[in-house]
């Protein structure tokens, strides 16, 4: 029997949800770091089928991802830190990317999904935490067009494979390979992201569609219970996390971010 509709379940996931959104509006993830590995708790718990757990995480975290980044969006479009000339060609390949790398990951046992995830959260941490910044703040490279792309389609393949909107992978790639200031990473990452988690969550829904072991409130590999209670405090909290963005210098936010990402990358191995 499944009992998703729990006091203490309910408080857990609005709490997942504030943390998710904080995350996103400060560092430009989607916030799947944290969804993830909590529905990985909660639904098994819930009483959720145990073969379904993995899926239904990684569907679930690209739904609420829409939300959260769609509010973090909006609160650096106001401060100017997003470009969406930029943000075209990556939300272009990005998109493409997600629907392949959704359908990809429900083929693929959950127990390799989580170390794999884990392994990509280290190498990227180690590489960002101590890589030097190419240029100073507020200017940037010219990169070709084809950069852009291969970032935005990169980052969509990620995302949807492992339900986590694919910031952990953008934001470095647009500060070590597009060279953007930090905070203009940040906001295209959000705004790129918007429209990578919408299709890779539809990749998860159309994936899931007629298996028969999914527990209620399901729409394919995406509980929209767990989404709505989620996204509701991801949604208030992702602008407070976009005012203390604002406030961090952006060496200090390359750091906090790569250091969250070794963390959590060997407790999912572990």
């Amino acid at each position: 029997m499944v009992d998703l509709i729990n006091p203490i379940f309910i408080a857990i996931l609005l709490a997942t949800g504030g943390i998710a959104g904080f995350l996103a509006g400060l560092l430009g993830i989607g916030g799947g770091i944290v969804i993830v590995p909590i529905l990985m708790w909660v639904y098994p718990a819930s009483g959720f089928p145990e073969e379904t757990v993995v899926h239904l995480s990684l569907g679930t975290s690209l739904a609420v991802i829409i939300f959260t980044t769609l509010s973090a969006t909006l609160g650096h479009n106001r401060n100017g830190n997003v470009n969406w000339n930029q943000v075209l060609p990556l939300a272009l390949s990005g998109v493409i990317s997600a629907l392949l790398g959704s359908f990809l990951a429900a083929k693929v046992e959950g127990n390799v999904l989580k170390i794999l995830f884990g392994v990509l959260e280290i190498i990227i941490g180690f590489r960002l935490f101590y890589s030097k910044p190419i240029l100073s703040s507020g200017k940037t490279l010219k990169s070709s067009l084809g950069a852009f792309f291969l970032v935005g389609g990169l980052s969509g393949l990620f995302s949807s494979f492992f339900g986590v909107g694919g910031g952990i992978i953008a934001v470095p790639l647009m500060l070590i390979l597009l060279s953007l200031p930090a905070h203009l990473a940040i906001g295209n990452s959000c705004s790129m992201i918007v429209f990578i988690s919408l299709f890779g969550t539809l990749g998860y829904i159309f994936s899931g569609w007629d298996r028969p072991d999914l527990p209620e409130f399901c729409l394919g590999y995406v509980n929209y219970l767990a989404c709505g209670l989620i996204s509701f405090s991801s949604i208030i909290f992702a602008q407070l996390g976009v005012k203390v963005s604002q406030k961090t210098a952006t060496d200090k936010l390359k750091r906090y971010f790569s250091v969250i990402l070794i963390l959590v990358g060997i407790k999912l191995i572990i």
